[in-house]
Order: structure tokens, then sequence, then C-alpha cells
């Protein structure tokens, strides 16, 4: 009975995915793969934090209703760009200490 029920959602959740992407354009916006298994949605301002509660069908409507925040990246682009805002997150962290540390 479950398992009936999921084979009917399954069609939906991949349209609903196939529609988003196509939002996005389909490719990475890096280095233009088009393969949809490695593809991630990213938040181009790197505020996804704020929306990891989410649900996958509560990020599709976000997406929907406000695409020039979200990219789509494949796997290798999105762990760079992780990786680049965290040497910057930690270069403005270390900014704010030394600016704490010279006003006391």
């Amino acid at each position: 009975m479950i398992f009936n029920l999921f084979k009917k959602k399954l069609p939906y959740i991949h349209r609903r995915k196939q529609h988003i992407y196509k939002l996005l354009g389909n490719k990475c916006k890096k280095c233009k793969i088009r393969d949809s298994r490695v593809l991630q949605i990213d938040h181009v301002n790197s505020d996804g934090y704020l929306e990891r509660h989410l649900s996958r069908s509560q990020l599709y409507a976000k997406v929907v209703k406000e695409p020039k925040r979200y990219q789509l990246l494949c796997a290798n682009c999105n762990w760079r760009k992780r990786a680049q805002d965290f040497k910057r997150q930690k270069r403005q962290q270390r900014g704010f200490w030394r600016r704490v540390f010279l006003l006391t």
C-alpha cells in the first residue's frame, strides 16, 4: 500500500525537480555541466544556513518565488564555492576580532 503511494508520487517529484532546474537554467552556472545527477541548488548569497530547516517542497516553493536568490551548481563547483565562502568568513571574523582588541 505505502509502496504504491510512493510510486504514484515519484513522477510528480521528478516533474517538480525538472521544473525548478529548468527555471534555474538546467546547467551548472560555473562549468555548464548538464548532468542532473550532480546538480545542486545553491544560494547565491551563501545564506543557505537560514533555510536548512525547510523541506524540499518548501525550498522549491521559495525558488519559484525568488529564483534570483538561487543558482544551480554541480557538486564540485558547490564545494569549491563553499570552501571560498568559508575562507572569506574566517577573514572577516579575524578582522572583527582585531577591531575588538584594538578598541579595548
